[in-house]
């Protein structure tokens, strides 16, 4: 693809996320139809489906571009520490707060899970040295920091990220993890 195609999907796929959106402030996002979205958004169903196989995906794809950012940061900047990147992604998180708390509100938790957990077991996989334990390391790893950030999004939490940052980073450090640098 070119960079105006590439500009294109992108433009398409924003005017699509948006219209589902603002479908979401009237209808259970299970109601919503594909016709509705691209009425909505004033696109072809054609191109809907060029962009996407399914409502789903709309989600799917606008949660990875939101932490996609996040990761290609941490790989253009060397000296990056994983507590950096914790704090990156709370503050990203609470950037985002109403967005995931409407789709927490329309039962879309599972898409948001999927998403993070993939999201942060590709993170961690670049941070983990201890090859024989990495596998283990990251799942333990996910299933913690998942459970405290999607609650933390849930119960609207008055801690700020720096708060969550510090104290998962201070848990880290008690427990001694082998990663390349904190």
């Amino acid at each position: 693809m070119n960079e105006a195609t590439n500009k294109q999907v992108t433009k398409t796929r924003e005017i699509v996320c948006s219209a589902l959106m603002e479908l979401m402030n009237q209808f259970q996002f299970r109601e919503i139809k594909i016709s509705a979205i691209t009425k909505q958004a004033g696109i072809a169903r054609i191109t809907f489906y060029r962009n996407f196989g399914t409502k789903e995906d709309i989600i799917r794809i606008y949660l990875r571009q939101l932490y996609r950012d996040l990761f290609n940061m941490r790989k253009k900047q060397d000296n990056l520490t994983i507590a950096q990147m914790i704090h990156m992604m709370f503050m990203i998180t609470e950037l985002q707060k109403p967005v995931l708390r409407k789709l927490f509100a329309h039962d879309l938790e599972y898409l948001v899970m999927e998403e993070f957990i993939e999201m942060i077991e590709e993170g961690l996989s670049e941070v983990f040295t201890d090859v024989d334990i990495a596998e283990y390391l990251i799942q333990f790893q996910i299933g913690g920091f998942t459970k405290i950030i999607l609650n933390w999004v849930k119960e609207d939490c008055e801690k700020n990220a720096t708060h969550f940052c510090n104290q998962i980073t201070n848990l880290m450090n008690h427990y001694q993890l082998n990663t390349k640098n904190y």
